[in-house]
């Protein structure tokens, strides 16, 4: 169909196009500049979801023209907004603030599906090159895209009805976090190829934060929207699926991490990857409730825990249950394994004092009884009960 007979259609059927409704809300589209470019964007919406099986390439093709074409209507947008807050300037009324929360509200519409587009675009592209990604160990471009889908994210919350919006607010807050945790796995790998497995699984540990505070975030919902339609939906599978690749990177990571200190100790240079990979560790198959992560290396079951060690780890008999990624050792002899601290330290015992006997002798009782007994009182010397004291004390000390 020629250009000038498509847009003569859209033209016509943007007449019919007199509102627009969005999570819940329904508010009048005046503008009919506002309502072709609209419309349009919905149509080579629409083309790209019938088109959904095609290559990659061509999918990133179909994304642009959609940008394209909400990228005009954002900035139609934008100029309605401008032109609403110059006549407000002037006269201020009632009517005239309703036209204004209905400018705003369209130009937040069309602001946000402009940004979701351009993060499934992004998301389409870090499907394209993961593969890619994990043969080379270049995860410098995924980090870059998730940074790129955290931009737009910090565009979408600055805008007018979403900060009015706690609901929306929430939402947004906990896709954040969502992708936060895929750019921290993805840092972490970064670390991980450059053979810093510590700081990789500090990273993994922090991605798994993210996740957990986009479910609290969320009020215990799924990381969704409210809307049906809404391009940017994150379901409670990819989070699923989001926590499962964190556990298994992380496990490989640790795995990596014990076999790299093994090797300084023991002073084996065997390259520590080929080991990783007779281990046969596959992030698939990890224990989702178990706080312990089960390894197979040959015949041999090395039970990690999901910890960092700190610097100084305790002697060996304080840490008998859990399983050593190195020993500890003394600091005047670093080859010397610190069994046990000695001498040991000073810990309270459920026993009482001594003393608290020897001031018991002290103590002196009323002699009323004896009084009314008629009995002269005993009088106890203090030199006396020291003599003594000091004959028992000595017998048991060697002094005599």
């Amino acid at each position: 169909m020629p250009q000038d007979v498509l847009a003569q259609t859209r033209q016509q059927r943007a007449e019919s196009l007199t509102s627009i409704t969005w999570r819940g809300r329904t508010v009048s589209l005046k503008n009919p500049d506002l309502a072709v470019a609209i419309l349009k964007a919905q149509e080579v919406s629409t083309e790209l979801e019938e088109r959904a099986a095609e290559t990659a390439e061509g999918q990133l093709e179909l994304y642009d023209k959609v940008l394209e074409a909400y990228a005009e209507a954002e900035k139609i947008a934008k100029k309605s907004v401008k032109d609403d807050e110059a006549a407000t300037a002037k006269v201020k009324s009632s009517k005239s603030s309703k036209s204004t929360e209905e400018v705003r509200f369209l130009y937040t519409y069309v602001a946000y599906y402009l940004q979701a587009r351009t993060i499934q675009r992004n998301l389409l592209l870090a499907e394209s090159i993961k593969i890619r990604t994990e043969i080379d160990g270049r995860s410098q471009d995924m980090v870059k895209l998730y940074d790129d889908i955290l931009k737009s994210l910090d565009i979408v919350r600055d805008l007018p009805v979403v900060q009015q919006d706690n609901v929306l607010e929430q939402e947004i807050e906990a896709k954040a976090l969502y992708f936060k945790a895929w750019r921290s796995v993805y840092v972490a790998t970064a670390y991980t190829t450059l053979s810093k497995y510590a700081e990789a699984v500090a990273l993994f540990d922090r991605a798994q934060q993210h996740v957990t505070r986009a479910r609290g975030s969320n009020r215990g919902k799924s990381v969704t929207s409210g809307d049906e339609d809404d391009p940017l939906s994150v379901n409670e599978a990819d989070v699923v699926s989001l926590e499962k690749s964190i556990r298994g990177r992380k496990c490989k990571a640790h795995a990596a991490w014990y076999l790299e200190l093994d090797a300084e100790r023991d002073g084996d240079a065997t390259d520590v990857e080929k080991k990783l990979a007779a281990m046969r560790i596959d992030e698939k198959d990890v224990d989702e409730v178990s706080p312990l992560l089960t390894f197979t290396y040959g015949i041999t079951s090395l039970r990690l825990e999901t910890r960092i060690f700190r610097s100084q780890p305790p002697a060996l008999i304080d840490r008998l249950n859990t399983y050593p990624t190195n020993l500890p050792t003394l600091k005047s002899h670093p080859n010397v394994p610190r069994l046990v601290d000695f001498p040991p330290a000073f810990r309270p015992i459920p026993a009482k004092p001594l003393f608290f006997d020897i001031a018991f002798n002290h103590v002196e009782y009323p002699n009323s009884l004896l009084d009314r007994a008629g009995k002269p009182q005993q009088t106890t010397s203090a030199t006396g009960v020291t003599s003594g004291l000091s004959k028992m004390l000595g017998g048991w000390w060697g002094n005599r």
